[in-house]
């Protein structure tokens, strides 16, 4: 798995790209490091893009995997994930599901994502191609 991520200080945005294969082991350093940013830049919204990636984890495993999380662990501002893959949309719409979160949307395009929220594409699409 390779990641990385970018700060907009003006746009109070977080941007997070993965790229390769994640497993289960990764996701939960995904999600711990996601929790680090969330508390070092606890104001700012997060674009998680998963295009280009593979999961080698099932629904399932990614259910036991949530079960260790309250709710409360999570950011209360916007969240949006990128997806590429019905496995990606189905794992990250249970997210959203599970914990009801309204403030959570997957996308399947950066520009629809953008648009949608009122991003700056330019400045995102920089970093996330």
């Amino acid at each position: 798995m390779k990641s990385s991520y970018k700060i907009l200080i003006t746009e109070k945005l977080v941007l997070k790209k993965f790229r390769g294969t994640i497993s289960i082991v990764d996701m939960k350093v995904i999600l711990r490091e996601t929790k680090q940013l969330n508390e070092t830049y606890p104001n700012f919204n997060i674009i998680i893009d998963y295009r280009g990636t593979d999961f080698l984890f099932g629904r399932n495993e990614f259910v036991q995997l949530m079960q260790s999380y309250k709710k409360s662990t999570f950011s209360t501002l916007l969240k949006i994930f990128i997806t590429d893959t019905p496995k990606q949309f189905v794992i990250y719409n249970f997210f959203k599901d599970n914990y009801s979160f309204k403030n959570t949307q997957i996308f399947h395009t950066l520009e629809a994502a953008c648009a949608t929220n009122g991003l700056p594409i330019k400045k995102v699409k920089k970093f996330l191609i």
